[in-house]
């Protein structure tokens, strides 16, 4: 999916789209987060449910 894409699915601006691919914020609202996730037709749970997620994973 492209990045113009997911925004027309997501309703989130490009722009923030293309900082967080690049890494320039440290963090994401839950709003931007849900978003994305109903762009690509998840939902939030199924997201997180991600062994990325996993305590082991996650690091400050």
């Amino acid at each position: 999916m492209s990045k113009y894409d997911l925004f027309k699915a997501s309703g989130v601006p490009q722009t923030t789209l293309s900082s967080i691919k690049k890494k320039r914020s440290g963090s994401v609202k839950i709003s931007t987060l849900y978003g994305i996730c109903e762009g690509f037709d998840i939902s939030i749970e199924e997201f997180f449910k991600s062994p990325l997620f996993a305590r082991n994973n996650i690091e400050d």
